[in-house]
């Protein structure tokens, strides 16, 4: 059965902290699925189950994290034009000031430059 949203562990690093192959070492051990570089900063993709397993791998060599969440990954991304954006956008922000709602996950995709465009 495919799910649209899978569960996941997702860390935050900083580069600076350490190198890649370092950190790669201390969480894939520890059973991160995948590190991908991001900008600044790393981001450590873990099951559910050995997310605690891979926070605790990286307290233990004192690497710093910046976020430490479990949440949900869209399994397939759908691109948006400019006006489904929009709408797209409205929604999510709607569905975010919403008292009733804790977290909203979303699978669109739409380029940074438009993703700016539209966020003004």
């Amino acid at each position: 059965m495919a799910y649209l949203f899978k569960p996941r562990g997702v860390i935050v690093v900083d580069k600076s902290a350490l190198g890649e192959e370092a950190l790669m070492e201390i969480v894939l051990d520890a059973g991160a699925d995948d590190v991908v570089s991001e900008g600044d900063t790393y981001e450590i993709l873990t099951p559910p189950s050995h997310f605690e397993a891979v926070k605790e791998a990286l307290t233990a060599k004192s690497v710093p994290t910046q976020s430490a969440e479990l949440t949900k990954i869209a399994s397939l991304l759908v691109p948006v034009s400019e006006k489904a954006g929009r709408s797209v956008l409205k929604l999510v922000d709607t569905l975010e000031d919403h008292d009733d709602v804790q977290k909203v996950y979303a699978n669109f995709s739409m380029s940074d430059e438009l993703m700016a465009k539209l966020s003004h």
